[in-house]
């Protein structure tokens, strides 16, 4: 293992070495370079009948840039979310055209986005073709038809601030050279590697695995839902904190519907930092918020049906979010707190209509809108809990403790997609109508007190015996009776919304 490892150290310097001294020999003086992202990736061709004539092409996949993101039939933006500081790239194949077992894979320009006028490099082990980075060499890989296929790729920056692997290989090399006596008892090196480090690294090992297969689900709790006629199972991954997953929430046409929604008005994503919004480099996706004007007889079902689950207050949520992760550029998102950061949580959340206080973010319900060949898990970084994306399958946590302090239990993060689209519906709950949480939590068991808990075995029960009328409250956390004996009637925020749904509850203390 070590000697591949010294291989691919060996090749990746090479590489990013002959691209510098040609690019520098050839259009001036490039000055030095940096390694942004290093990259091994093998070509399998899935089951199928191979061509009868394999002098004919295979077809070609999509066509990409590596620092800039396409916009309309002809524009190539160099801006976030992809990486728009990368100046040049090199891939150098490691198998042959000659290979008898291999067929498909060849690398190629392309002059237009369709990938009508290509122009193809033969593979041959051991050859780089190096390029600007830039719109000028919009490029692609041909599907694989026949055996396996690989090629290391290293993306380069000449902006050094912004090399993301700089280091990578002198410190790989550093650590190898400790290894040189097997018998010798190894430091463990989990503690010096970055936090981010080790979260790309799990996230690699479990790209295209089922996190949650059917002989692990069945070892969990479970439970047997049934909403606007579609049989749902919650799976509990978790229980401190409670962490569920939903599965088949959605319907194909209800999820088709709310991507159809998002994906004209998607934009590079941002984060609250330092009490703005920004766009950052450790999240790479575009988001679109859903507007009033955009609410229809879906968006509404939707919404109805996370209140009925989660029994939570909506009034105070954001609007729901779709956002997008791509495959072409590693979209991804580090691992970060829905509730704020770790020295604070973040409570400054206003209504668009009032500019009334929303609260913290209590808890976050994400749906996953499609199926996502490989990558896109949610990644639970303090538990070492991964969720991998389902077409249909929703995650529900809180996000506050019993207490009211953000959890450092529920730092996440949503790991690179390296395979096809992800698309993720998302909606953020706060604390302004959900105050009852705290005052429930507070008078249960000490073992339970530390975290808001969801009774999914009463949830069940109640929907069975729910009766659709326009007098059914909407929330099934606690009865009418219970709330107002929990002092929902004294607070002005409560009040508003225990009225809304138990009208004249609160009638005797007014």
């Amino acid at each position: 293992a070590d000697n591949a490892v010294r291989t691919f150290i060996a090749l990746a310097r090479e590489t990013r070495k002959a691209t510098q001294a040609h690019f520098n020999s050839t259009v001036g003086s490039i000055g030095e370079l940096y390694d942004d992202y290093i990259h091994l990736s093998c070509r399998e061709a899935e089951d199928g009948e191979v061509p009868d004539d394999e002098h004919t092409p295979p077809p070609k996949t999509f066509i990409y840039a590596d620092n800039c993101y396409r916009q309309g039939d002809f524009e190539c933006i160099q801006g976030s979310p992809f990486y728009y500081w990368r100046t040049y790239s090199a891939a150098m194949f490691l198998h042959s055209e000659f290979d008898e077992e291999v067929y498909g894979g060849r690398f190629h320009y392309s002059s237009d986005w369709d990938g009508s006028k290509t122009t193809t490099v033969l593979p041959q082990c051991g050859r780089v073709a190096a390029y600007n980075a830039g719109p000028a060499n919009l490029h692609g890989v041909e599907f694989q038809t026949k055996g396996r296929s690989c090629m290391l790729t290293v993306y380069m920056t000449d902006d050094e601030s912004r090399a993301a692997h700089r280091d990578e290989l002198e410190e790989a090399a550093l650590i190898l050279e400790g290894h040189q006596d097997e018998d010798e008892e190894v430091e463990d090196t989990a503690s010096k590697e970055s936090f981010v480090n080790k979260f790309y690294k799990t996230c690699a090992r479990s790209s295209f695995q089922d996190t949650l297969p059917d002989e692990v689900a069945k070892t969990l709790p479970q439970y047997h839902l049934e909403l606007d006629g579609r049989k749902m199972l919650v799976t509990e991954v978790s229980a401190a904190p409670q962490l569920s997953v939903i599965d088949n929430f959605l319907s194909t046409e209800e999820m088709e519907h709310l991507i159809r929604l998002g994906q004209p008005f998607l934009k590079a994503s941002t984060v609250f930092e330092q009490g703005q919004l920004t766009i950052a480099k450790y999240r790479n996706s575009r988001t679109a918020w859903l507007s009033e004007d955009q609410v229809d007889e879906i968006t509404d079902r939707v919404e109805r049906r996370v209140t009925l689950l989660t029994g939570l207050n909506l009034r105070s949520a954001e609007q729901a979010q779709i956002a997008y992760y791509a495959a072409g550029d590693q979209g991804r998102y580090e691992p970060h707190f829905d509730w704020g950061s770790t020295d604070d949580v973040r409570r400054n959340f206003y209504s668009l209509e009032t500019n009334d206080t929303l609260g913290a973010r209590i808890a976050t319900f994400l749906i996953y809108l499609r199926d996502v060949p490989g990558g896109g898990h949610t990644f639970f970084t303090e538990t070492d809990l991964m969720v991998s994306p389902k077409a249909g399958r929703a995650v529900f946590w809180y996000n506050l403790d019993s207490e009211a302090f953000g959890d450092i239990l529920t730092r996440h993060g949503a790991c690179p997609v390296v395979q096809g689209d992800k698309y993720v519906y998302t909606k953020w709950i706060h604390e302004v109508g959900n105050m009852h949480l705290f005052n429930a939590a507070s008078a249960g068991s000490e073992s339970d007190r530390d975290y808001l808990q969801r009774d999914w075995g009463r949830i069940a029960e109640d929907l069975r015996n729910l009766e659709e009328s326009d007098d059914s409250p909407m929330y099934l956390w606690e009865t009418c009776e219970a709330r107002r004996s929990a002092g929902s009637c004294s607070i002005l925020d409560e009040w508003e919304d225990l009225e809304s749904s138990c009208p004249g509850i609160c009638r005797e203390q007014l």
